[in-house]
């Protein structure tokens, strides 16, 4: 989830300085309306990045508080360490 919040925080950000670079250009090149349609495409896109950014906040602080997928669960792949005093085989040493 925090992937995906952070890759649209990414998309809307670029999407908000293109709009404005668009918005800029046309009121350089004299077309006022839709250079003002621009900035409101902008302004929008602005306010929805900033919204992501306070979601991908709020995701990460839950992922902190309440650990991560596996649910506190330790993992049991290949690189888990036997438990202390016993071979990786399960067996007491002698």
């Amino acid at each position: 989830m925090v992937a995906w919040l952070l890759v649209s925080a990414v998309l809307l950000a670029m999407a908000s300085l293109l709009a404005a670079g668009m918005a800029t250009l046309l009121g350089w090149l004299g077309d006022r309306s839709a250079a003002a349609a621009f900035v409101w495409v902008a302004v929008a896109l602005g306010l929805l990045w900033l919204l992501s950014l306070i979601a991908l906040l709020l995701a990460l602080a839950m992922v902190n508080i309440f650990g991560s997928a596996s649910s506190g669960r330790e993992s049991q792949g290949a690189d888990a360490q036997p438990p202390a005093g016993r071979s990786p085989s399960g067996e007491e040493p002698v």
